[in-house]
């Protein structure tokens, strides 16, 4: 009797986590818009640089975009750390994502301000991680489309290793837009639908 309670606990806390994590995961679609958005802009400028049509300054272009996001992403933990207690399971999201964040933000360092790492290789190590990130974000919250955007994104990084070029800028801003900032849309959509419904 004694097992059988104890499995049901445990059945029991196994689905309250998932619940905290699926709000959690709604929670993180601010920040997918407003990073989709950032680097999307940023993207298509260095796009445009590299094919000639606007003088090539990365610094000029990748800084304010960067502090845009930063700004941004500050202003949303802001209103994020004012809602309901957050739970264990809005930590463990929160710092996958943390954690891969100052991973790129050490990438950019490389690449931009210490040319250490080719510049051409950025958006393939970024869309790895970024697919990383869903991917996790995915299985922790339970929410099986999130999983296969994580592996759209580790897709979109092989072709871009393996198709190296110009392109490559344009083609990661697209899948910003389709692979970042909808979901977010979508996750925001689903956190919402709940508290619309008195649920």
């Amino acid at each position: 009797m004694s097992t059988h309670t104890n499995a049901q606990e445990d059945l029991a806390y196994i689905r309250d986590l998932m619940d905290d994590t699926r709000r959690a995961a709604g929670l993180s679609g601010g920040y997918f818009v407003l990073w989709g958005l950032v680097v999307g802009i940023g993207l298509l400028v260095t796009w445009l640089q590299v094919i000639g049509l606007l003088p090539y300054r990365p610094l000029l272009t990748w800084g304010p975009c960067l502090a845009l996001g930063i700004l941004g992403h500050f202003i949303l933990a802001w209103r994020d750390k004012h809602r309901p207690a957050q739970s264990r399971a809005g930590r463990l999201v929160g710092t996958v994502w943390l954690a891969l964040g100052v991973t790129q933000l050490i990438f950019f360092v490389a690449s931009l301000g210490f040319n250490t790492l080719p510049g051409i290789y950025m958006p393939g190590i970024v869309s790895s991680l970024l697919g990383s990130g869903i991917f996790i974000t995915g299985v922790l919250a339970g929410i099986p489309w999130l999983r296969w955007v994580g592996v759209a994104w580790w897709l979109g990084a092989f072709s871009m290793f393996a198709w190296p070029g110009d392109h490559v800028s344009l083609l990661m801003g697209a899948l910003l837009l389709v692979l970042y900032v909808v979901p977010g849309l979508v996750l925001i959509r689903q956190q919402r639908a709940p508290a619309a419904s008195g649920v």
